[in-house]
């Protein structure tokens, strides 16, 4: 049965993403991402740990490409989408499913036959856990799922984010148009929104269909929007976008705002946003042949008012959903400002002169004067840290070269060989190299050094296996002579070392280790 249940819910998968359909988190979107869902499970139960279905999709193609020639011409498409799903879907499996074998011992110890409404909430909302899936293991368990308690927890969780997103209003389709206090405030948002459009039907123009409005939000300092695609955009992807809008900016294409039948606009070609409910009206928002959608929000009279366009960041915001956040118009030199200030801080750090931002610059100007700037950042760290490994360098040969000095101060205290000597400027590991060169020269013995490492103290001690007892050993005497340099460390019986804030107390330190030595 498992083989039949995956071939036939591969058939139906394959055939909806190539017809435009991507899995989702609600409408028919939601309805595929559950056929997924279960036949990935039922790929478990074959013991398929890794994506499956997404390696079936070249056969599939050429048993029924005759039928259904899209599979044949999307079969890389549908293949990449489907493997980004399960992939994902396996991180959520296997998470989840550790915390649902929890639960259910859990359940089977006090003896109840019920997950709690805040369990199936946590499995949700924590592990990305279908409610669904929740319920179809806890049937093949004899348990049931508190599903009306769970809508409880769901309820609490929208009337928090309902509360942190107060003073925002909502719009068609998930868009959030925020408040504007002020006509030039209002003006910023127009040009948002606007570009909005534009940058959607770029999208489309550059992704494909599928590239499918999911969410948005309207500011005047900058514009967000969520959409479908199931990978990241290639730089030539968003610069190809980004030109697109820009093009219909410059040619100052006049919108055409008229309310129609909604079959009539349906029929003109306008967008609409699936799972939105309209009324027999519907406003259509046109810019000339490279945008039509239905919108009942403030635009600007002509794409000109936009004045230019600049996507700031693109990013995963879900499986099979990617954020853009842009900003245009005067909004655009806000944002180069304050990457320019970001820019400089950085450089003033590292002792660079600063970049020059000229508010009438163009984008691309600008942003090759950032790369230049952080350009230039990573240039310098690689030069101060090409010299901080000389300069390590060059401690562990100072070190090492008077080893022959440190071997020369060896005592003998109740017949064990010690040496306990202030090496000066030295490193960790220029002390450490120290320490194993005299311990070669001592064979058996007890090592103790002290240094001074960019103002700060270090101490170092090394017992071999002969003198190691539970009382003495490298761990005792730091833990006893670190507090003389105002510093705490450790290690284990053979090596161990600390570092404190007074090197004055060195020269006690070290004697306080001699006289530690056969006690």
């Amino acid at each position: 049965m498992p083989h039949r249940v995956i071939a036939d819910h591969l058939r139906l998968l394959s055939f909806a993403i190539a017809d435009g359909i991507l899995p989702a988190n609600d409408g028919r979107g939601y309805v595929l991402r559950r056929v997924l869902r279960r036949a990935a499970r039922y790929g478990r139960k074959l013991g398929l740990r890794e994506p499956f279905l997404c390696r079936m999709v070249g056969v599939l193609a050429e048993t029924m490409g005759s039928v259904f020639p899209e599979i044949k011409d999307k079969r890389e498409y549908v293949a990449k989408i489907l493997q980004a799903e399960e992939q994902a879907f396996n991180k959520t499996l296997d998470r989840g499913l550790e915390l649902f074998a929890e639960i259910t011992a859990q359940n089977q110890k006090s003896s109840r036959k019920i997950i709690s409404g805040a369990e199936v909430f946590k499995l949700y909302d924590t592990y990305g856990f279908p409610v669904d899936l929740t319920a179809m293991l806890a049937a093949e368990q004899g348990l049931a799922v508190d599903l009306s308690g769970f809508d409880t927890e769901m309820q609490k969780q929208r009337a928090k984010a309902r509360a942190a997103g107060l003073g925002a209003k909502g719009g068609i389709g998930g868009e959030i148009v925020l408040e504007a206090g002020d006509d030039a405030a209002k003006q910023a948002m127009a040009r948002h929104h606007t570009a909005t459009h534009l940058l959607h039907a770029a999208l489309q123009k550059t992704l494909g269909k599928h590239a499918t409005q999911a969410g948005s939000m309207v500011a005047p300092e900058k514009l967000r929007f969520d959409f479908n695609h199931f990978q990241a955009l290639t730089p030539e992807e968003k610069q190809k976008v980004e030109a697109l809008v820009n093009a219909e900016i410059q040619k100052n294409v006049a919108l055409v705002i008229k309310e129609m039948p909604i079959q009539e606009a349906k029929a003109s070609g306008a967008m609409s946003l699936f799972g939105e409910k309209y009324g027999a009206v519907v406003r259509v928002v046109a810019i000339e042949d490279f945008s039509r959608e239905f919108c009942a929000g403030h635009h600007v009279a002509s794409t000109g008012e936009i004045k230019v366009f600049k996507l700031i960041s693109e990013s995963a915001l879900s499986t099979g959903i990617r954020r853009i956040e842009a900003v245009a118009g005067d909004a655009v030199p806000v944002y180069y400002a304050q990457e320019f200030a970001k820019l400089n801080m950085e450089l003033n750090k590292l002792g660079l002169p600063e970049t020059r931002f000229d508010a009438q610059a163009a984008p691309p100007e600008l942003d090759e004067r950032l790369q230049t700037g952080y350009q230039n950042i990573e240039r310098k760290k690689e030069q101060l840290k090409n010299e901080q490994k000389l300069l390590e360098k060059q401690k562990l040969q100072t070190a090492l070269a008077k080893v022959s000095e440190y071997a020369r101060q060896k005592k003998e205290i109740k017949n064990i060989p010690v040496i306990a000597v202030n090496i000066g400027e030295a490193d960790r590991a220029a002390a450490s190299a120290v320490a194993d060169s005299l311990r070669n020269v001592l064979g058996e013995g007890v090592v103790v050094l002290g240094a001074v490492d960019a103002g700060k103290a270090l101490l170092l001690a090394a017992v071999t296996p002969k003198y190691q007892t539970p009382e003495f050993n490298a761990n005792k005497i730091i833990q006893k002579i670190a507090p003389l340099i105002a510093g705490r460390g450790g290690g284990k019986p053979d090596l161990a070392q600390a570092g404190g804030a007074k090197p004055e107390g060195l020269p006690a330190a070290l004697q306080a280790a001699v006289e530690m030595v056969g006690l």
